[in-house]
């Protein structure tokens, strides 16, 4: 609960500091004006119709916001430089929409500037901050972790040298066991299925960690999950068997029913988008190239022949996908069938 108001009241700042750079945009701009190349009639009222569309850029600001839980800051240049391109982009729409021709565009490319600039200042300083206070044990997170023994102290091992969190381990359970006493090698109570429910109404538990082998799910952890969804504790399950698959696993909703999807990771995701916006923009260039040539062959198709100049005919893709190919049309459409 407390990292969930931490995230709102960092993400209201974050709108405060878009604002604050907006303002000291026009202040730049305007200092700029007797420069010869920035002169242009620039004036208050050619942004100040920017000011309540700014608000728009907290759609992406809160897509992309500062993770309290992943301390890891190069993600969080990222973040930032993708929330600036899209505000200069998003201006810029907005203002050829609305036909705001008066806007400055030395203007826009100040405000982005200044929003990667002032985010990134902020979120350095949010970061350094976390990171003090994960490093001397404050924000600790109180753990039970339940499973095999095996695959328990193996996730043990890897959770303990965990950065990013402040875990501390308070009881283990081990689901074949059933007596409570104290594991000599951690040093950790352990504890039975049967005492679950009587340390999550006495003690301090933030999550509850149910490690498995493989993706199936036991009845008896079904009930604990139950159980800690009426005392609002967090429930983390981990599938050792996908530990080593570099993808995207997410919850998702689908016609009622709760599915497990797994999608390419990130970086293939990335590298995806950047292979489509290559393929487009080279589609783009090479018409325009080709146009020469093209332009001549649709209008000889035309007067030379009866019909549509493109044909379009169905073809067979990359996993049976079906799409439209188009090419200019090389056969007669009144050809009798032999």
């Amino acid at each position: 609960m407390r990292r969930s108001y931490a995230k709102w009241t960092l993400f209201f700042a974050e709108i405060a500091l878009l604002y604050t750079a907006f303002f000291l945009s026009y202040l730049i701009r305007d200092l700029l004006s007797p420069i010869e190349i920035f002169y242009a009639n620039f004036t208050y009222e050619s942004t100040s119709w920017m000011f309540p569309y700014v608000l728009g850029i907290a759609i992406p600001l809160y897509v992309l916001r500062f993770s309290l839980t992943r301390l890891r800051f190069g993600k969080q240049v990222i973040k930032v430089l993708a929330v600036s391109l899209i505000a200069v982009i998003y201006l810029f729409t907005i203002s050829f929409t609305l036909k705001k021709f008066e806007t400055s565009r030395a203007f826009v490319f100040i405000f982005g500037t200044l929003i990667f600039l002032i985010l990134f200042t902020w979120r350095y300083f949010v970061f350094r901050i976390r990171r003090y206070y994960v490093k001397r044990g404050y924000d600790r997170d109180y753990l039970i972790v339940i499973g095999e023994k095996g695959v328990v102290d193996e996730y043990l091992e890897d959770i303990r040298s965990e950065r990013e969190r402040n875990y501390e381990i308070s009881y283990l359970c081990y689901d074949d066991r059933f007596i409570n006493y104290v594991d000599n090698t951690s040093n950790l109570k352990v504890i039975g299925l049967e005492s679950i429910e009587r340390v999550l109404r006495e003690d301090t538990i933030d999550e509850v960690h149910i490690v498995s082998s493989s993706l199936n799910m036991k009845q008896e952890y079904e009930d604990i999950i139950k159980l800690c969804n009426e005392h609002g504790i967090t429930v983390r399950f981990v599938p050792m068997s996908l530990s080593t698959f570099e993808a995207n696993f997410i919850f998702e909703g689908i016609a009622g029913y709760s599915t497990f999807t797994i999608k390419p990771s990130h970086a293939k995701e990335v590298m995806l988008l950047f292979k489509r916006i290559f393929d487009i923009i080279a589609s783009l260039i090479f018409l325009i190239l080709l146009s020469v040539v093209m332009i001549p062959c649709a209008i000889a198709v035309k007067i030379f022949s009866k019909g549509s100049v493109i044909y379009r005919h169905k073809r067979v893709g990359i996993n049976g996908r079906v799409f439209n190919m188009y090419k200019f049309r090389t056969m007669s459409i009144d050809v009798p069938a032999s």
